[in-house]
């Protein structure tokens, strides 16, 4: 089982082994919903901290990639997003196709 702490809440995050296939920001929330038991989009900080403590360390086969975040964009049709390659988050538009991993607290 992959997990991080959350960085503010101190709360234990679950993440899924793999990801799931790449798609946009709603089938993504959707998908990772239907999961089931609290299972949902990382927040962008999450995926900072994923990318910081498992990518860099090769652990779960994460991408260097583009990955959905849960968190929520002031700008028009974008939520959040986090690259992997960059370790940046950044605004991107819902109808962009990005690879996911869902997590859930524990």
């Amino acid at each position: 089982m992959l997990t991080i702490i959350h960085p503010k809440t101190k709360v234990t995050i679950e993440v899924a082994d793999s990801d799931l296939e790449p798609m946009v920001w709603e089938d993504a929330e959707k998908a990772c919903e239907s999961y089931g038991d609290g299972w949902r989009l990382p927040t962008t900080l999450e995926l900072d901290t994923i990318c910081k403590n498992l990518h860099s360390n090769h652990e779960g086969n994460f991408l260097n990639t583009d990955y959905w975040s849960g968190t929520h964009s002031d700008l028009y049709m974008r939520k959040g997003a986090y690259n992997f390659e960059r370790s940046t988050p950044f605004a991107s538009n819902i109808s962009n196709i990005h690879s996911v991993r869902p997590v859930r607290e524990l």
